[in-house]
């Protein structure tokens, strides 16, 4: 059970962390274009 919460915290935040890295680089070729 302990091995599955950790995977899940993992899974969690490398979802947030990708998100946040997508939006961030987004927004880096967003103001390239101008």
């Amino acid at each position: 059970m302990s091995d599955l919460l950790n995977i899940l915290v993992l899974l969690i935040l490398g979802w947030g962390f990708a998100i946040l890295i997508g939006a961030e680089w987004q927004y880096m070729k967003e103001r390239k274009r101008r």
